[in-house]
């Protein structure tokens, strides 16, 4: 008799696979996945495709490889993918050496798809953020709410993302930090006639990224800053309530860890449909003033400055 049953798992014993993390992490992915399918739906893109796109945008022409690597994916998934944008005309094949691996990059059509989108993103970024209702996991078929509730309210967020790399902030990191705060601002009006001036508030997604709001006379500004240590590069957008182009910023810091350059292509200020080199320059002058200037750079090579904003942080 002790045969048969040495070994043998009790029904109150399996009770505790309830509160099973993997089954609670593949939930959790499902209703994220859901909620930035939904979002992206009406332009078109799946949740994937916006990645690929938003991924190009940032690092540029990548050969199919590397991209599955950076994105986490299977290569067969990121073909699938790809083949779609491409004849879409979102992204296409550039120029190699070796014929078989032709990197891919992103198309002007493919950069206005990713700007048309970035919103709609940018809403599921912060429901899933938030945890909102939109996040709920539905029950599996067959099992009981209470049998939900158990998995749901004995996994903590860092349990459910066992498994990926951990975040070490670097010095970078805490540079950024001192962006956080209320601050308004100030600058010339690009007429040259009187002043513009409207408030900034930063604050911290995490300890590797800040967000910037700023309202004024130009309108609603979101601005996004990190720092990647694998690039060893500052990385980040800007998006304008006045504008439909988002600015997606490469950085480096001074020496003296004063300055911080951040360069972006965007259109041409003449509406000839062309491109130039951007950068905007943040300058620490203390812990509680700080500039912003804007510079384009021309043809002959040379930066021209368009514009200078100077901050505070309020009392």
């Amino acid at each position: 008799m002790c045969i048969y049953t040495h070994g043998v798992v009790t029904t109150r014993e399996l009770s505790v696979t309830r509160g099973c993390l993997c089954l609670a992490a593949r939930r959790r992915s499902r209703a994220v996945t859901r909620l930035f399918e939904d979002k992206l739906r009406p332009h078109g893109l799946r949740a994937t495709q916006f990645s690929v796109l938003a991924a190009l945008a940032l690092k540029g022409p990548t050969r199919v490889g590397e991209l599955a690597d950076l994105l986490g994916l299977e290569r067969t998934t990121l073909t699938r993918s790809a083949d779609l944008l491409e004849r879409n005309g979102w992204i296409d094949e550039g120029p190699a050496d070796d014929a078989r691996e032709r990197p891919l990059r992103l198309t002007p059509a493919g950069r206005e798809k990713l700007e048309a989108a970035f919103p709609a993103w940018q809403e599921g970024q912060a429901e899933a953020s938030a945890g909102t209702p939109n996040m709920n996991v539905s029950s599996p078929r067959g099992a009981s709410r209470g049998d939900v509730m158990a998995t749901e309210t004995t996994t903590t967020p860092a349990e459910a993302c066992a498994g990926m790399p951990e975040v070490k902030p670097q010095a970078e990191h805490a540079w950024l930090r001192r962006l956080v705060g209320e601050w308004t601002w100030e600058m010339d009006a690009p007429d040259g006639k009187g002043k513009l001036s409207g408030t900034e508030t930063v604050r911290t997604v995490g300890d590797v990224w800040i967000v910037g709001e700023g309202q004024g006379a130009m309108g609603s500004m979101v601005l996004t800053l990190g720092y990647d240590p694998a690039k060893e590069r500052f990385v980040g957008t800007w998006i304008g309530s006045m504008m439909t182009h988002m600015w997606i910023y490469d950085g480096e810091l001074d020496a003296a860890g004063r300055v911080l350059t951040l360069r972006a292509e965007g259109p041409s200020m003449t509406g000839d449909g062309t491109t130039k080199q951007y950068k905007d320059v943040i300058e620490l002058l203390s812990d509680d003033r700080r500039t912003l200037s804007g510079h384009c750079q021309d043809e002959d090579g040379t930066w021209r400055q368009l514009m200078t904003m100077e901050l505070r942080r309020k009392a």
